[in-house]
């Protein structure tokens, strides 16, 4: 027997098996459309936001590199926030992109230490993004990101980029607001 460490296999309620049993629709028709219009307006609610929301058809890696490739160029200097294994990955894949990163590792079932994310910002000033990992499943640990607690530094505020790798799981324990975090970083 195979030990697989997944988030699953889950049970099914009947509805979602009775939905799933029938004709598939066009991905690029009006039914697919109205669907996928539904899940934005409600994800916009559920993170609070007026901003635009993106769904990617991915793996969780695929939005990292997503967010990696789109705003990070080579030479740039990444602060990296590491509590574990996704954080791990996430300055990996800066380090692929060509990005020099700065990485700063949190002890494993520990929560980032936002004054050394300030003093580390205050140190070099050539920082222009800050990827942090607001939560690990395997230690339950999640860090507070709220922006009154990382971006209350000068530093922060001149950083380009401010990416939050947040996993579903984290959903349960703690609010997110998603304008309020990043306006708040770029104001202070």
């Amino acid at each position: 027997m195979q030990n697989l460490r997944i988030p699953g296999p889950t049970p099914l309620p009947d509805e979602v098996l009775k939905t799933m049993s029938r004709q598939m629709i066009n991905h690029r028709g009006p039914e697919f459309k109205k669907i996928q219009d539904e899940v934005i307006a409600n994800l916009k609610k559920l993170f609070q936001t007026k901003n635009e929301v993106f769904l990617l058809t991915g793996s969780g890696t695929g939005g990292l590199e997503a967010g990696i490739v789109n705003t990070v160029s080579p030479d740039d200097k990444v602060l990296s926030v590491s509590i574990g294994v996704f954080g791990n990955r996430f300055a990996a894949i800066a380090k692929q992109f060509g990005a020099e990163v700065i990485p700063i590792s949190v002890e494993w079932g520990k929560a980032a230490d936002p004054d050394e994310v300030r003093k580390a910002l205050k140190a070099d000033p050539k920082i222009k993004t800050v990827l942090i990992t607001r939560s690990t499943s395997r230690a339950w640990r999640s860090t507070d990101i709220s922006a009154s607690r990382f971006s209350t530094s000068d530093a922060a505020s001149r950083t380009s980029s401010f990416f939050r790798a947040c996993r579903t799981v984290s959903m349960r324990d703690s609010a997110f607001f998603m304008d309020r975090s990043i306006s708040s970083v770029r104001s202070s």
